[in-house]
């Protein structure tokens, strides 16, 4: 079968990144060995589709020994991983943001207070306008509205 061109990179856990995993730390091996190593399924019939998926999908290769090795991408993922180290938190602090007040546009009139003042709290609403308590609207369903 041909090989594709776009690899789709397995996720961790999954049964070909496990598999590369070994390959790429073990090297090739008979699909027997690799079958040995990582659970590809419970029946034989199982285990060679998804070895056979594996190799379709261009994560792993058969050599011409008729043994299975990880693909060039697989084998610069791995590369790659190994070599990037984790990150560590050092303790330093992040220096304040610096920003220049004078530079930066002025505030939105929205935002402004009004020139009159501002507006007193029992002023909020005219006492006319005050329903009288145990007023309601009433609604065609009869809930209150």
């Amino acid at each position: 079968m041909t090989q594709r061109r776009n690899i789709r990179r397995p996720q961790p856990g999954e049964i070909p990144y496990l598999a590369g995993e070994y390959l790429y730390r073990n090297g090739p091996c008979s699909d027997v060995e690799l079958f040995l190593a990582v659970d590809f399924g419970s029946t034989m019939s199982a285990r060679l589709d998804a070895l056979q998926r594996a190799i379709c999908g261009g994560w792993l290769m058969e050599t011409e020994r008729s043994k299975i090795a990880c693909s060039r991408s697989a084998t610069d993922y791995y590369d790659e991983q190994s070599d990037k180290p984790k990150e560590e938190y050092v303790g330093q602090i992040a220096p304040a943001p610096q920003r220049n007040v004078f530079a930066s546009p002025g505030l939105s009139d929205k935002y402004k207070i009004n020139s009159r003042g501002l507006r007193p709290a029992s002023d909020a609403a005219p006492t006319w306008s005050n329903r009288p308590a145990g007023f309601g609207f009433k609604s065609i369903a009869g809930g209150d509205a």
